[in-house]
């Protein structure tokens, strides 16, 4: 994807001078075919920034697995498209990086909660952290060795262990996210 082309995508102005049917003019979308689940925000650096599933298909053809896309803005109105920040590169997200959130941890780290599905289609909890932390873009992110870090329990099935949360400190001083009361996202205990 170029940057003209992300351009044109992210900018209603030149959408409507060029009257592509089908497509939004102030509302933000790649440059072609569908994004899902546009969530992740996350204002760092001066910066904000969404993670959406970008879907690498036709309507003939079978979703590619859909990797977590970030955009850049520094105004809520312009964007820069970044490329991916999740790939399916892993056992343990090999068949798909899909939805999830962000977060800064009280440390400072930020930290990518999302879903990977691994060969055998099981759906687990995995954790990514930014590389660097000062990097105004935050281009690059590391997948840690202890992943999953919530396997899906026994009593759920299918593509029902989809979609976390990250945690946010509560006034009692405990960090709360869906089955886990661990600010760092590694220590993980079931409630």
């Amino acid at each position: 994807m170029s940057s003209s082309s992300t351009t044109h995508a992210m900018n209603g102005k030149q959408h409507l001078q060029h009257g592509r049917h089908g497509r939004t003019a102030y509302h933000f979308q790649p440059a072609k075919n569908w994004m899902n689940d546009p969530n992740g925000p996350l204002y760092h650096n001066g910066m904000y920034r969404f993670f959406y599933q970008y879907t690498r298909m036709t309507r003939c053809s079978a979703p590619a697995s859909s990797p977590g896309v970030t955009p850049v803005s520094g105004d809520l109105v312009n964007w820069a498209f970044l490329g991916t920040a999740l790939d399916p590169t892993s056992s343990f997200d090999v068949d798909g990086c899909w939805s999830g959130s962000t977060t800064t941890l009280p440390d400072g780290r930020i930290a990518i909660l999302y879903t990977g599905r691994d060969a055998d289609e099981v759906q687990v909890q995995n954790v990514a952290f930014a590389k660097n932390p000062s990097d105004l873009l935050l281009r690059e992110w590391d997948k840690t060795s202890f992943n999953p870090i919530i396997p899906q329990p026994a009593d759920v099935t299918g593509n029902n262990f989809r979609d976390p949360t990250t945690a946010w400190l509560g006034r009692d001083g405990l960090c709360v996210t869906p089955d886990s009361g661990a600010c760092d996202l590694v220590t993980v205990e079931q409630a």
